[in-house]
């Protein structure tokens, strides 16, 4: 577990990495932030229940993810916001804010030390005087960030891939347009529900009396709006090489099943030969030609060129 403590400090920003939960002053006029980055969140009844909150709270802890609206717990309100898990999209990884007063408290498995651009954005404006409200501003724009530069990986891989269309594919690329499809898919369903979670804080705001926070979330969410159109766009693309994908797949068939045609039509009429000197008859002048048998062969040999000759002026090669 790693708690982290954001506070003013003679209108500084100062950034504390507790050992405790002792170590928090609840009480602090000048704490902003508080976040705690435990992996089972089973083990966060005695922490919640010292911050001053709920049983009830505690229990919604327990099921990040579980609906994305905004949730009220007596004086505070619980929002969760999904984000791009850096290890795969096998796992969903959400951080649940608590706004209480003038503090917000995260929960989630990844630190907020690790949140980089957020990091940076306090150490570059750490002389100014910030509130709570101004530090959700950054971590957003840590989000907006983050979001951008997965996306736009996730673009540069696709645009990459659709080279293929003038190469031709091979048999693997189903399965990589497949798990493309999955991952922009997944990070749709980020998107959006990020998306959500911005469109309801601007309530919070308004509960608290921040109404000056409506511009930046604006804002934030015309990106999220981008990001979207982004992804979306790469669907569409991914989309059009799986048809590309299965055209090329049928058209690989065809000619296969092509060949077969040609080489059934050439042994038709060869076997139709062959069944006539095949029959039992005892009268059949020509099984006692002396060279009877290499005429045979002859004709045919000159049947099978006659019908590939005019298979080939037909284009049935091309």
């Amino acid at each position: 577990m790693e708690i982290t403590e954001i506070k003013r400090s003679d209108n500084q920003i100062e950034v504390r990495r507790l050992k405790g939960i002792e170590d928090i002053n609840f009480i602090d006029p000048e704490c902003l932030w508080v976040d705690v980055q435990i992996e089972d969140r089973q083990g966060l009844k005695d922490i919640v229940l010292k911050m001053g909150f709920n049983h009830e709270l505690y229990d919604r802890l327990l099921s990040p993810g579980e609906t994305f609206r905004l949730q009220q717990f007596n004086e505070a309100y619980l929002l969760d916001l999904h984000l791009f898990n850096p290890k795969g999209l096998d796992t969903s990884n959400y951080m649940t804010l608590v706004f209480r007063g003038d503090v917000i408290y995260s929960f989630g498995d990844v630190p907020l030390t690790k949140f980089t651009y957020f990091m940076n954005m306090l150490s570059k404006r750490s002389n100014r005087k910030q509130n709570s409200n101004d530090l959700m501003a950054y971590f957003f724009g840590h989000m907006i960030d983050n979001d951008l530069r997965i996306v736009r990986s996730l673009r540069s891989k696709i645009d990459h891939f659709s080279e293929k269309v003038f190469i031709g594919f091979d048999n693997k690329d189903a399965d990589t347009i497949a798990r493309f499809k999955n991952q922009v898919e997944q990070y749709l369903t980020v998107i959006e529900d990020q998306f959500l979670a911005i469109g309801l804080l601007p309530d919070l705001s308004r509960v608290q009396e921040q109404a000056e926070t409506k511009i930046t979330l604006s804002r934030i969410a015309s990106h999220l709006e981008h990001l979207q159109r982004i992804m979306e766009r790469a669907e569409d693309k991914l989309d059009f090489l799986l048809q590309q994908y299965q055209s090329d797949v049928q058209e690989l068939t065809n000619r296969r099943i092509n060949i077969l045609t040609i080489v059934q039509a050439i042994f038709v009429p060869l076997t139709f030969i062959a069944g006539i000197y095949g029959m039992n008859f005892v009268h059949m002048p020509e099984l006692e030609w002396a060279n009877g048998y290499f005429i045979a062969l002859v004709l045919m040999g000159f049947i099978a060129c006659a019908e590939l000759l005019v298979f080939w002026r037909k284009g049935w090669f091309d």
